[in-house]
């Protein structure tokens, strides 16, 4: 089996408006709404959702919650399978322009150590569970079936999906 190359359109505009509104608690807390709309000539179709809520505990600590997902339509000439070579003018499988949404659910907690009047050392860390599911992209690689790769038909193989646990550690020092 061969892949034929992909070919793109020389230009692309893109566009893309957002609106968030955050409001503080009285007790030092807060809670954000986000939403963004994106589109551009190639056809694709962005919408992203998002809720955070800050919440410090006492002088030192601060807690972060949030929550965000996005949904994608595909562009124009993607395709995740074309019925011939040069089946249009433009070709593309690459999953970034294909149907999809993901879901984000974060976690960060910062400890904050004053040192003096004007300098104060922070450490945070943070976690991400990132869930990718694609609608129209189909895993291309071998699947196993009883413990042995097999090749299967195209139209016969899983969508794509796949997710990510990211962590990280960041220190700073402020004066």
């Amino acid at each position: 089996m061969t892949y034929a190359d992909e070919i793109y359109p020389h230009t692309r505009t893109s566009n893309a408006v957002g609106l968030e509104a955050r409001y503080y608690l009285n007790y030092r807390a807060s809670v954000k709404l986000g939403y963004r709309y994106y589109t551009d000539t190639w056809g694709v179709l962005g919408h992203t959702g998002d809720v955070e809520y800050v919440h410090p505990y006492g002088n030192n600590w601060l807690m972060e919650y949030a929550v965000r997902y996005y949904t994608q339509k595909k562009a124009t000439f993607f395709s995740d399978l074309f019925p011939y070579a040069d089946a249009q003018n433009f070709l593309a499988r690459n999953r970034e322009l294909a149907t999809f949404n993901d879901v984000a659910v974060h976690l960060g907690i910062t400890w904050k150590i004053p040192l003096s009047t004007k300098v104060a050392f922070r450490t945070t860390l943070m976690y991400d569970r990132i869930q990718y599911n694609y609608k129209d992209y189909r895993d291309n690689s071998d699947v196993v079936v009883n413990g042995k790769k097999t090749a299967i038909a195209p139209i016969n193989q899983p969508l794509y999906k796949y997710g990510a646990n990211v962590f990280m550690l960041q220190a700073s020092l402020t004066y």
